[in-house]
């Protein structure tokens, strides 16, 4: 699910730097004129781990193309994108779209989890009262059979008592 999850961001990152005809970074680069310390092209960069705002606008030494504004927003709501990643494939949806579809996916995987957790918790509560019930201590039980015994105890010592006169008695007569 992790990797599922992983394809689809980079996948949704690519569609930044992709420069194909109507893409965002297509939309960015192309939009002429490029005023003095705009940057002309690569506003979003791919990084290792995914995408990042360039550098350059980041700590200042450029600013966003004034004219690549507009043309960068219609990209991103062009409804006639397609994107397929592991879990997903669709077309004819914006940026905003293929985002909602990654987020519902992440949400729908996010269901099965918390219910496959719910069922391992009850399956685990339900092994572990079994577990209990074969080879715990019923303390009721076990008070119920402490009692006999000792009632038995009594009842052994109780004659025990008895022969030991009956014995004293008959060694008394016999002297």
């Amino acid at each position: 699910m992790i990797d599922e999850l992983r394809d689809q961001l980079a996948g949704f990152a690519g569609l930044f730097t992709d420069t194909a005809a109507g893409s965002f970074a297509a939309a960015y680069d192309g939009a002429t004129p490029v005023a003095a310390g705009e940057l002309a092209s690569g506003f979003f960069v791919a990084t290792g781990s995914g995408l990042a705002v360039n550098p350059a606008l980041l700590d200042g030494t450029a600013t966003v193309k004034q004219s690549g504004i507009a043309a960068a927003s219609t990209a991103m709501t062009d409804a006639t994108r397609g994107f397929a990643a592991t879990g997903i494939s669709l077309t004819g949806e914006d940026y905003s779209g293929i985002a909602g579809a990654i987020t519902a996916a992440l949400a729908r995987d996010v269901g099965t989890v918390t219910a496959k957790a719910t069922l391992s918790e009850a399956t685990r509560g339900e092994a572990q009262t079994r577990f209990a019930a074969a080879v715990g201590v019923n303390m009721d039980e076990e008070l119920a059979n402490l009692q006999v015994l000792q009632n038995a105890y009594a009842a052994s010592a109780r004659v025990m008592q008895v022969v030991n006169q009956l014995y004293d008695d008959l060694f008394g007569i016999m002297r």
